[in-house]
C-alpha cells in the first residue's frame, strides 16, 4: 500500500526553491501543488512545470489550499512573518536559513510551531551530506571515541558584495547576524 501522498506548496520560486523542488520532486510521496512568488512568471513558470497553481500572495495560497508542508524559500527578513502564518493554520514548514534575522524571531517562529504542533525546520543541507552522515554514524555508534571538539567546514570565495546576501536588513547580517 502505497503511503500517503505530501501536498506541498513553495513560497519564493527564485534560486534556492529549485533545490527544494528537485528534491520533492525525487520523492513518489510528494505531489508539488501550489507556489508563490511576488513575480507572477517565475510563481506561474514552477506551476506549469509541475501542474499546480501559481499565486503572488502566500497568505490566498494557504488559504485556498490543503496542504501538508511549505518549504520557504525567501529572504531572511520575511522569513518569521510568513512562516508563522503558516504554522497558525497548522501547515508543516521547511525554512531556508537563516532561520530568522534575529534570536527572538527565530524563538517566536519555534513557539508558533509549539503551540500549533507542526514541524517546523531549518533547510541545513548539509546534514544529509554522505561524508555528514557516515561521521554522525560512527559517533552514534561510539566507534571514534569520546569526541570532545569537531569542526567542519564547507565553503569557498565568492563575492556576495552586491547580493542580497550582504544587506543586513534582508539577511539579518549573515552568519554573525547578533
Amino acid at each position: 500500500m502505497k503511503e500517503k501522498e505530501l501536498k506541498i506548496g513553495i513560497i519564493g520560486c527564485g534560486g534556492i526553491a529549485r533545490a527544494h523542488i528537485n528534491g520533492y520532486a525525487q520523492n513518489g510521496n510528494v505531489e508539488l501543488v501550489a507556489f508563490c512568488d511576488v513575480r507572477k512568471d517565475n510563481a506561474q513558470q514552477r506551476a506549469n512545470e509541475f501542474k499546480g497553481r501559481s499565486y503572488t500572495d502566500y497568505k490566498k495560497m494557504i488559504e485556498e489550499e490543503e496542504l501538508d508542508g511549505i518549504s520557504i524559500c525567501t529572504p531572511p527578513s520575511t522569513h518569521k512573518e510568513i512562516a508563522i502564518e503558516v504554522l497558525n493554520k497548522g501547515i508543516n514548514v521547511l525554512c531556508e536559513k537563516p532561520l530568522a534575522i534575529s534570536t527572538n524571531e527565530a524563538y517566536e517562529m519555534v513557539e508558533s510551531a509549539h503551540n500549533n504542533e507542526v514541524l517546523l525546520m531549518t533547510a541545513f543541507k548539509f546534514r544529509f551530506v554522505d561524508e555528514v552522515l557516515r561521521a554522525r554514524q560512527l559517533i552514534s555508534q561510539g566507534r571514534i571515541g569520546r569526541i570532545i571538539m569537531f569542526r567542519n567546514m564547507f565553503g569557498g570565495t565568492v563575492d556576495m558584495s552586491k547580493r542580497w546576501f550582504s544587506k543586513k536588513e534582508i539577511s539579518g547580517g549573515g552568519v554573525l547576524n547578533e
